[in-house]
């Protein structure tokens, strides 16, 4: 006997793919010398912040399922977008699990931004890094992302019952 599947837009189920792309980032392990291997280089070099920012959207969509199970899931990339359509609690709980951390010195950008400061300056980042060839120059925050997506999957999980 075979068992039921879900759909592919259920929150488990897309904050499971979450999961697991951010896993798959993670394997890449600390890089590869361009040295050795310049095209792994570059490959992990896009996939990262792509990997990363759907991830973040699939585990922001799942949020955005789980408060209104029935309903279509936004059709977006926005991140920044996503995130202000949660309820507020959720939104409160999100940042309250990924805080800014102020630097101890006046003057100093704060040692981690706020979850929403995040998303805000990476709304539009799966977009921007899959035509990175029309870009003049690029940054993401791996780490610093990776943290954020890892807040918010955890929270997710904190939740479920």
């Amino acid at each position: 006997m075979t068992s039921p599947k879900r759909k592919i837009s259920d929150p488990d189920s897309m904050m499971f793919s979450a999961r697991a792309l951010q896993e798959l980032v993670r394997s890449f392990g600390d890089g590869v010398d361009p040295s050795s291997n310049a095209a792994l280089f570059e490959g992990q070099f896009i996939a990262r912040p792509v990997l990363l920012t759907f991830a973040m959207e699939l585990a922001l969509k799942a949020w955005w399922a789980k408060e209104n199970m029935g309903s279509e899931v936004p059709k977006t990339h926005d991140l920044l977008k996503l995130f202000d359509g949660l309820n507020e609690d959720t939104r409160t709980r999100l940042e309250i699990a990924h805080p800014e951390i102020p630097h101890p010195y006046r003057g100093f950008s704060p040692i981690r931004v706020s979850l929403r400061s995040m998303l805000d300056s990476s709304s539009d980042a799966f977009v921007e890094w899959r035509y990175l060839h029309e870009l003049s120059s690029a940054r993401f925050p791996i780490g610093e992302f990776n943290e954020a997506l890892s807040s918010v999957i955890g929270e997710f999980d904190r939740t479920a019952g």
